[in-house]
Parts: C-alpha cells; sequence; structure tokens
C-alpha cells in the first residue's frame, strides 16, 4: 500500500493572481450583463487595478509590503465589483449558470484572502487554489523539490494477481496511517 499525489496542472498559486484573475472574471460578468441590459458601465477601475498586479509581477524580488499593499488593493477592486454585482443582481437581472458558479467562488476565495490578509496568515481551511478548480487542495509532500503538491490523494495496492487498485481517493490532505 502506498499513499501518492496526482499532480494537476495549475499555476502555482500566487494571492495576488488569484485576486487579479477573480477582479477579471468578474469585471466580465459586470461587462456582459451591462451590455445585454443597455446599462452604464460602473467604474471599476480595472486598467489602475492591472497596473498595479503587473507592477507585483513584474517585480524580481518583491518585498512583503509590497505584496501586503498589492494585495489590499486587489481586495479592494474585488469588494467594489462583488457589491455591482450584488446590486445588478438586486434589480432583477439574472447570471447565467457558469457565471453564478464563478461568482459563488469568487465570494469564498474573497473571503478567504480578507481573512488571511486580516490576520497576517498565509494557511486557511479549504483553501481555494485555483478559480477553475476549486476543489484543488494544496497537500504538503515533504519532498525536496516540491515540498507542496496540488492535486487529489489516493492510497493504492497491488492484489495478488498484480492488478492496482484505489483504495481511498480524496482531495483534502488525509493521514495515511
Amino acid at each position: 500500500l502506498d499513499a501518492t499525489c496526482a499532480p494537476v496542472d495549475i499555476r502555482y498559486p500566487v494571492d495576488a493572481y488569484l485576486l487579479n484573475e477573480a477582479r477579471e472574471k468578474l469585471e466580465a460578468i459586470i461587462r456582459r450583463v451591462c451590455h445585454d441590459n443597455n446599462l452604464p458601465m460602473p467604474r471599476t477601475y480595472c486598467e489602475k487595478a492591472y497596473k498595479e498586479y503587473l507592477n507585483l509581477a513584474k517585480s524580481k524580488k518583491p518585498g512583503a509590503d509590497k505584496i501586503r499593499r498589492v494585495i489590499r488593493g486587489q481586495l479592494q477592486y474585488l469588494y467594489r465589483d462583488l457589491g455591482y454585482i450584488e446590486g445588478l443582481m438586486a434589480d432583477d437581472r439574472k447570471l447565467n449558470e457558469g457565471e453564478m458558479r464563478k461568482d459563488v467562488i469568487i465570494r469564498e476565495l474573497y473571503v478567504q484572502q480578507k481573512y488571511m490578509y486580516d490576520n497576517e496568515i498565509h494557511r486557511v481551511d479549504h483553501r481555494i487554489v485555483s478559480i477553475s478548480m476549486p476543489f484543488i487542495r494544496p497537500i504538503v509532500r515533504g519532498k525536496t523539490n516540491k515540498p507542496v503538491e496540488f492535486g487529489p490523494k489516493f492510497d493504492m495496492s497491488l492484489d495478488e494477481s498484480g492488478l492496482a487498485r484505489i483504495e481511498k481517493f480524496s482531495y483534502e490532505s488525509y493521514n495515511e496511517t
């Protein structure tokens, strides 16, 4: 019996990147709803927000204070966009199923990131590391080249005929003992 992690191809989850991606997805939803209902586009500061994120992304070794400043800014932009979405939905404007799913995921991501920012920590239970695959969790494996892997963890055993059998499969980290 052996436990291993099946790696999933996702970008390494940098908090500022996740917040920027979430902000861009919300702005696309706002743009679509406003266009479909002939409403004026609310002020989202998308260019300013992207410029702030890009300034961090281009830095070779950004300091902790610079990272916190960008994360605070992205959280504020995201909060404003979430408010716009609530206002549009309060006026009986509908989001399609995919947009509703993204909205729920982004709201949970916002709550997690805000909690980590306010408490100055880098860990939270059931942390979202990918908006497109919110069920993926980081699994600490302790290897030297990759201490953290992303993907499902499973226990596999070989039976007497040499066939592999999956005993346990989970996206959450667990102890194999």
